[in-house]
């Protein structure tokens, strides 16, 4: 579930601004005695990931479009990047959640 709300929360914002207003989010579960490595992990690879899904989720994905328009004089939507975005987003976020699961990275 925390790979998934940051994932989503990701693609609706810049994911560096999500994942700078999650950091004390996650220092603060410290406090409660939480394993916080698989936290930082999902942290990081929803923000990561997520951010694909829309064009405005990532400043590369801004980046990239601006040079697709520039350069090569083709638009796309907003609709046309989301479907694709959102198949990436949810299979990259399905492996890493798999491996998040059954990996023994912080066990």
């Amino acid at each position: 579930m925390r790979r998934w709300v940051s994932a989503i929360g990701s693609s609706v914002l810049d994911n560096v601004v999500l994942v700078a207003a999650f950091i004390p989010v996650v220092q603060g579960f410290g406090n409660l005695n939480i394993n916080l490595q698989p936290l930082w992990w999902a942290l990081l690879f929803g923000g990561c990931l997520g951010g694909n899904i829309t064009l405005i989720g990532s400043t590369a994905n801004i980046v990239a479009i601006g040079i697709l328009e520039k350069e090569k004089r083709l638009k796309i939507s907003f609709l046309d990047w989301f479907w694709v975005g959102l198949s990436v987003g949810l299979v990259t976020t399905l492996v890493v959640m798999a491996a998040l699961v059954f990996l023994p990275f912080y066990r």
